[in-house]
């Protein structure tokens, strides 16, 4: 099921006549239409900015060509859908660290729903007996110029306060940016989130991206935060470089230089290859001052349909540990299963 809106194209044709539809410049289908009007609706597409072309050929040879442009994006919704949530439960305490510690009862829903092919409003609430949020968001297209959103939120309780958002995305077939902007007062919380940094005073994330074509493509980013607390500000720099290679290879690799109280350099390689549609392994280093750590991970892809899937882990160096999940779809229920051992390096 295609949630996202699709593109539609029309225009009129003299008299009976076959249309090519081109998404980016490939045949995506072929349909025959009637003399007069026609409207093509829900015209397959990737994510994204993209062209769609239309070439009418009549009986006698003769073409007319339409040309539109587009921007998809799965965070909209068709128009009259609806995706919501709820759930409940008790906070956890020590994840990973100490079995059945559990805090307050907590409830959580969120809904979001299309009104219109560019337009999608979404809204959330979470609660606890001590702290309370809601927040509301506004998503929309701006056709060529890619997607902007605004959110906003309220938190009440043991503390109160506010947040705010502001974002702009865009992506293209050869470039893509993102520009967000957040801002919280000093009591804002989230129940069930405690940890001081997850809300600064102001953030600002920007990043910028190119394709290289059959190069690869390349990456920067940079955040800016400034915290409520005597924490320090803190600066993120951030280059990387991907490049998919023949029989299933790829390779990434990056580098972020983290200015705070305590400044620090980290740098990761990943190399991976698919080994079928559903399967596939790579190999990780990552390195920072302090830490050197391989991994190693082999994936079997959970169906969407009835089926297994599972993951293993190792990791090595000055982080040494065993990882694996397993997961099963049946009819009526998903199965999951995990395991993990860890231990400090020498």
């Amino acid at each position: 099921m295609i949630t996202f809106p699709q593109p539609s194209i029309s225009g009129t044709a003299a008299v009976p006549s076959a249309l090519d539809i081109f998404v980016n410049g490939s045949l995506r289908s072929r349909v025959d239409v009637p003399d007069g009007a026609f409207q093509i609706d829900a015209v397959p597409v990737v994510t994204g900015a993209g062209e769609i072309q239309i070439v009418a050929r009549d009986l006698l040879g003769r073409e007319q060509i339409i040309t539109q442009s587009f921007y998809a994006s799965e965070r909209l919704l068709r128009a009259g859908l609806s995706d919501y949530s709820f759930s409940a439960g008790r906070l956890r305490h020590n994840y990973a660290l100490q079995s059945n510690d559990y805090g307050d009862f907590l409830v959580e829903g969120a809904l979001r729903r299309g009104l219109s092919s560019r337009l999608t409003v979404a809204g959330r609430f979470s609660g606890t007996a001590n702290a309370k949020l809601a927040g509301a968001s506004v998503i929309f297209s701006t056709e060529d110029l890619g997607l902007s959103s605004i959110s906003a939120a309220a938190s009440t309780g043991d503390s109160r306060g506010t947040l705010w958002q502001l974002g702009h995305q865009y992506q293209g077939r050869k470039y893509r940016a993102d520009l967000r902007v957040q801002g919280t007062s000093s009591g804002f919380a989230q129940p069930g989130l405690e940890l001081a940094a997850a809300f600064p005073k102001r953030q600002v994330a920007t990043s910028a991206g190119m394709s290289l074509g059959a190069r690869g493509s390349v990456g920067a980013s940079i955040v800016n935060e400034r915290f409520h607390e005597a924490q320090a500000n803190r600066q993120i720099l951030t280059l990387s470089y991907s490049w998919s290679l023949p029989r299933g290879l790829a390779f990434s690799i990056s580098a972020s230089d983290i200015r705070s109280e305590i400044d620090d350099v980290q740098a990761s390689f990943v190399m991976s290859r698919a080994l079928g549609p559903r399967s596939a392994t790579s190999a990780s280093l990552f390195t920072r001052s302090d830490e050197t750590t391989l991994r190693v991970d082999h994936r079997y892809q959970l169906p969407l349909g009835p089926g297994y899937g599972y993951r293993t882990s190792v990791f090595s160096g000055d982080q040494k540990a065993l990882e694996a999940d397993f997961s099963a779809n049946t009819a009526y229920a998903m199965y999951s299963a995990e395991a993990r051992r860890h231990e400090a390096g020498n």
